[in-house]
């Protein structure tokens, strides 16, 4: 009897560690399989991190150069409305100036205009 149950507890154990080998090794494949996948996905997630990163930076770049964009248009703004009245305030001076040199011409036409009548009335006389 003795014999008999030695001899089921060894088929028994042999079985055991068959079916442990077996299947434990389909785990492990599995389990690497896995890996793998988790793996490829980790540097994935990674990339796409790194891609996010760089994006922010892009973006942090553009809109620096917006702002400074936007600083040298409001520069060009208000220079361009001080110009427009440097050009208004030329044009008052030139019509200032214009109104001056066209008081002193006809005086001088007029001044003339006299003088040459008095020569002619010194010259009849």
């Amino acid at each position: 009897m003795l014999k008999n149950f030695l001899k089921w507890v060894i088929i028994i154990g042999f079985i055991l560690a068959a079916w442990i080998y077996f299947t434990g090794s389909g785990n492990c494949q599995e389990l690497s399989e896995q890996e793998k996948l988790l793996t490829e996905i980790s540097v994935d997630v990674k990339y796409i991190k790194s891609s996010i990163e760089e994006l922010k930076i892009d973006f942090k770049s553009i809109q620096s150069d917006l702002t400074n964009l936007e600083h040298r248009v409001t520069n060009v703004e208000h220079k361009t409305n001080n110009l427009e009245n440097v050009i208004c305030n030329i044009e008052s001076i030139n019509k200032w100036f214009l109104g001056i040199l066209a008081t002193i011409v006809g005086g001088l036409v007029l001044y003339q205009y006299r003088r040459a009548s008095t020569f002619r009335k010194n010259d009849r006389a």
